[in-house]
């Protein structure tokens, strides 16, 4: 440590804009000693992001970050790679924030198991106009038996009357 003057870390640090490292290979020196020389010749750090700009600047805009060139082949064995992770590890299914089960891979990805379970029975799409009710206001339990098809406007009507049955203590 005695070697080092603060003339030296005042030309590499400040003039040259040399990192700690940088600063400590050229010194002969380990990151700590370097960083603790700095600090007791009173000589300010930079901070991280100004060390990145200045890093930035040194590397030239043109030369910060490399574009990656993918061929096609290329592409299409990543597409392969993931579809062969997706049927091998994912469950199909997804068990939602709101209570209901998300279908998540095939034809229905992105919709409700119990819809897609009502479509199915009934051998035809849910209109705009209908939902697909759980009777007993479990949103797992998608059995037939507990699903059924109702307008929007019935639906809002019986949650209503459900929320007022609560209300008044009926349930």
């Amino acid at each position: 440590m005695a070697s080092v003057n603060k003339a030296d870390l005042e030309r590499l640090y400040l003039v040259d804009g040399k990192s700690i490292p940088d600063l400590a290979n050229a010194l002969d020196i380990n990151y700590s000693a370097a960083r603790k020389a700095l600090i007791s010749a009173g000589i300010a750090l930079r901070s991280r992001a100004d060390g990145v700009r200045l890093a930035a600047h040194k590397l030239g805009k043109h030369l910060a970050g490399t574009k990656r060139v993918f061929t096609e082949e290329w592409k299409a064995n990543i597409r392969a790679a993931k579809t062969r992770h997706g049927e091998a590890n994912a469950k199909g299914i997804s068990h939602k924030a709101d209570g209901y089960v998300e279908i998540t891979r095939g034809p229905n990805k992105g919709r409700g198991l119990h819809v897609v379970l009502m479509e199915q029975h009934l051998g035809r799409r849910i209109s705009e106009n209908e939902v697909v009710h759980h009777r007993d206001e479990n949103k797992h339990n998608n059995d037939l038996t507990n699903l059924e098809v109702m307008t929007r406007a019935e639906h809002a009507r019986l949650h209503r009357l459900l929320e007022l049955e609560k209300k008044n203590g009926k349930r």
